[in-house]
């Protein structure tokens, strides 16, 4: 977990891709625990792999650094966010995209 409170759940899994239609595909699983205020990000690596100016990846590390600014922010709230981004690479988003973020809401005392 970095210091933005975002941490990264796919690095023991780096070659595990969803293929839920191949009976032999070797799927890595990984185990975490969200409480109230925490949120879940599943993407596809056309986000990851979009290219930025200079022709540079977008990369996990600045998808990193943006997820760190939304920390506390509601599923919608994520997506929205990050199809704003998405939006932004314009001819630079050549893979198809697909995200998924689940958050757990404050409990209301």
């Amino acid at each position: 977990m970095n210091e933005q409170g975002v941490m990264r759940v796919d690095e023991a899994a780096e070659q595990a891709r969803l293929a839920a239609l191949r009976s032999e595909a070797g799927l890595a699983t990984a185990k975490v625990s969200l409480r109230p205020g925490d949120a879940l990000l599943l993407y596809t690596d056309g986000l990851t792999e979009a290219r930025i100016d200079g022709g540079h990846l977008f990369g996990a590390d600045r998808l990193i650094e943006l997820a760190g600014g939304l920390v506390g922010a509601s599923a919608q709230g994520i997506v929205d966010a990050l199809a704003g981004v998405l939006t932004g690479f314009g001819t630079g988003l050549a893979d198809d995209t697909a995200m998924f973020a689940l958050s757990i809401p404050e409990v209301a005392s």
